[in-house]
């Protein structure tokens, strides 16, 4: 099957079907070794794996010594625009600068813009000549599709070339932003305001931090836009109270996902002299500060001590406890939270996933079998979510156990992204086996593409970010469904 397909691939493009690739990889061992592959094989292999059809880099690992870069750089005009991303990230993590050429060639011929710029942008050693030369390409051919140039896709793309240029790109990138965020710009509401420009860091250096103060209190729009990601992203601790006033100020609008980035982003700037302002704000009536308080409390308490955390546990606010518990288990001092089991599985749902996830971090497989056994959907999502910090064969055997069963698709999701983290060998056998003899039940989509991480973690000899790793997004709403019939 797989030689008749891959003799046709040149012609037909067809990529494998998910089903295909499992029973292929069933076979693997057979088919990578016994009998070696050809080029043909090999680049439906490794489209289709691309594409997250089904695992391939089994074949592709170090010590097999094929070479899959002319058929990476095949895929980046695939048909499909998948197996286009990911082959120019896949590329760009292999060669690195050398992958330069191969991707502006394309920019050139206006050919995936938006992929080769991601991949261009996670090239991690530019030299300011490679820097001037991809800009450059951008520049002079900013306007040749006014549709990729336009609303959301206008922003990512200004600021992965933000990334990529860095101060060399910084005047002609807030130009740009500036005239988006101006009153005759898409974004201007007397509502809404503009988007951020996530990448903005990057425009400044460490020298810049005083001039970027004043560009937040001289409150121009747009430009206090830029300099306030700009400090939560390089600056200093005494930067806290303009980004904490920015945020309070600011009209977010409805669903916006700025303010959770933004406070995530300005994380690492608070420290303990922040605790109990912190732990006020969890509770404000600013729903703004509250979200402020909801990303940064979580991460200032992994840095706390024992004791501090402890009185935190004891708080009347659940978010608070939750905060204190994932503290302590990031630590290694989770053990304790086992005296506090009742109080921490008696409380709100968000709570209770956190505390939940930190009762199973601690390892107590009494207390895990028990959590494991409840039919509440935030309990058993937390336990899923803790798992990822237990070791041991029988963790594994939990997860698939999680991913079988008859429960809400939030578990299933959570159970699969620990199971991808962790997932070893003795996992990916289990994964596939399960696969093989239950192709057609309703957790194979994601079971799926667990075996696809798992196999491209520990096979995959030059590792890239996917844009959704261990995140699952696509499968959010389609787990049910049999795409692959």
């Amino acid at each position: 099957m797989l030689a008749l397909r891959a003799s046709r691939y040149i012609y037909t493009q067809e990529l494998l079907t998910q089903i295909e690739m499992i029973e292929l990889y069933g076979k693997r061992k057979w088919l990578g070794e016994w009998l070696p592959l050809d080029t043909e094989r090999e680049e439906i292999l490794i489209h289709s794996s691309l594409a997250m059809r089904g695992p391939a880099w089994f074949w592709f690992r170090v010590e097999t010594e094929r070479d899959y870069i002319p058929h990476l750089k095949s895929g980046l005009k695939h048909p499909n625009s998948q197996v286009q991303n990911e082959a120019a990230l896949a590329l760009a993590a292999a060669l690195q600068r050398e992958a330069i050429k191969d991707l502006t060639k394309l920019l050139i011929q206006r050919h995936n813009v938006f992929g080769i710029t991601e991949a261009l942008a996670s090239i991690t050693d530019l030299t300011t000549d490679d820097k001037k030369q991809i800009l450059s390409v951008y520049w002079q051919q900013w306007n040749f599709d006014e549709s990729i140039w336009s609303g959301e896709m206008y922003l990512k793309l200004l600021s992965l070339l933000a990334k990529i240029g860095g101060v060399e790109a910084r005047p002609k990138v807030i130009k740009k932003y500036l005239g988006i965020v101006s009153p005759r710009g898409e974004y201007q509401s007397s509502i809404v305001r503009p988007p951020l420009l996530r990448n903005a860091g990057w425009l400044w250096d460490a020298e810049d931090l005083p001039t970027l103060r004043q560009f937040v209190k001289a409150k121009e729009p747009g430009l206090q836009d830029l300099a306030i990601v700009a400090l939560a992203q390089k600056g200093e601790e005494q930067d806290c109270k303009l980004i904490m006033s920015y945020i309070e100020a600011s009209d977010w609008g409805l669903g916006s996902e700025d303010i959770g980035w933004l406070a995530k982003e300005a994380a690492h700037l608070f420290g303990i002299d922040h605790l109990g302002y912190l732990t006020q704000l969890v509770q404000s009536s600013n729903l703004s500060l509250q979200a402020l308080a909801d990303r940064v409390l979580p991460a200032l308490c992994q840095s706390l001590d024992e004791t501090m955390l402890l009185k935190m546990l004891t708080d009347a606010n659940p978010a608070v406890q939750s905060c204190a518990a994932e503290g302590l288990v990031a630590i290694g001092k989770s053990n304790v939270l086992l005296e506090y089991e009742t109080e921490l599985l008696n409380t709100d749902y968000v709570s209770l996933i956190k505390n939940s996830a930190a009762l199973t971090a601690t390892g107590d497989w009494t207390t895990i079998d028990k959590l494991l056994k409840s039919q509440t959907t935030s309990v058993l999502r937390g336990a899923a979510k803790g798992l990822q910090k237990v070791k041991g064969e029988k963790t594994f055997d939990c997860l698939l156990a999680l991913l079988q069963g008859e429960y809400d698709t939030r578990v299933h999701l959570d159970a699969a992204n620990s199971l991808s983290i962790i997932g070893d060998e003795v996992a990916l056998f289990k994964v596939l086996e399960w696969l093989l003899k239950h192709p057609y039940e309703r957790s194979t989509n994601l079971m799926a593409s667990v075996l696809v991480y798992l196999d491209r973690k520990l096979y995959c000899s030059n590792q890239w970010s996917l844009k959704r790793e261990r995140d699952f997004s696509i499968l959010r709403y389609s787990v049910t469904r049999d795409d692959y019939r």
